[in-house]
């Protein structure tokens, strides 16, 4: 465990980093799509989206990002 939570440290961004619109667009982006580089299904999309968004309210209840609503 404690290594998978080193690698994770390790290749993750600041929260802080979304604030900024390319870095969002750029994750945004690639949630959208499979690994192969094709779009994703339509359910799919709307499932991560639904967990990004509710990442994004817990950083701002968190205060490591602001609210722009």
């Amino acid at each position: 465990m404690a290594a998978a939570l080193e690698w994770v440290a390790g290749a993750s961004r600041p929260v802080a980093d979304l604030a900024e619109a390319e870095n969002l667009r750029g994750l945004l982006d690639a949630l959208f799509q499979r690994l192969d580089g094709k779009p994703l299904a339509h359910t799919s999309a709307r499932a991560r989206r639904a967990v990004l968004y509710g990442c994004l309210d817990y950083a701002v209840e968190r205060k490591l990002l602001s609210s722009t609503r």
